[in-house]
C-alpha cells in the first residue's frame, strides 16, 4: 500500500508529471508499493 502522506502521489503509487505517468519512485524505494500482484486474471492462454 503506497503511503498516504507521500507528497507526490498522495497514496496512489503514480505521478502524473511533465514527463508522463510513472510509478512513484519515493514509495517504491521505501518499500511501500508492492510490485507483483496476487490478483493473477485469467490470461487464456493454453500451454
Amino acid at each position: 500500500m503506497p503511503n498516504k502522506d507521500c507528497p507526490k502521489c498522495k497514496g496512489v503509487g503514480i505521478v502524473k508529471d511533465a514527463s508522463g505517468i510513472h510509478t512513484c519512485w519515493d514509495c517504491l524505494n521505501e518499500g511501500d508499493l508492492d510490485q507483483h500482484t496476487k490478483d493473477l486474471k485469467e490470461s487464456g492462454i493454453k500451454i
